[in-house]
């Protein structure tokens, strides 16, 4: 029998873990919805943008990971699984959306969020085995 305190407290531990990846969606949201000139100019080289997707979509893959590992700690494929697909399918409904608000929607621009998010979660858990393994060092 699990103590209803424990429960409690692993919820609000596993929610806590939330904000920073709403926080990172919605910013990408956001700036996604911009205008296209409203967004200041940047350098003339070709496809920046697509690094700037992959700049967006690098954290939002890690957060997203971050924030499921703590409620599946021992199973890392489904982990791993139902973070890129969240992200997947957020980087697929953001790119749709931008047909209404003046901006097109690109089929690079969804490969080059995907590519950022496979990334960042492969960037999240080699800094969270190497940090264990550091800390097992001591």
């Amino acid at each position: 029998m699990t103590n209803g305190r424990n429960d409690e407290s692993g919820l609000l531990q596993w929610l806590s873990r939330w904000p920073a990846t709403a926080a990172m969606a919605l910013f990408i949201a956001v700036v996604n919805r911009l205008p296209a000139p409203a967004l200041p100019p940047g350098p003339s080289i070709p496809h920046i943008d697509k690094v700037v997707h992959f700049a967006f979509y690098f954290p939002l893959g890690a957060l997203f990971f971050r924030s499921l590992r703590h409620k599946i700690p021992d199973k890392l494929l489904p982990t791993i699984i139902i973070a890129g697909s969240l992200g997947t399918l957020f980087a697929a409904l953001d790119e749709w959306s931008q047909r209404f608000v003046d901006r097109t929607p690109d089929v690079l621009d969804f490969y080059a969020n995907v590519l950022g998010l496979a990334c960042g979660i492969i960037f999240i858990i080699a800094w969270q085995r190497r940090r264990k393994r550091l800390d097992g060092k001591q």
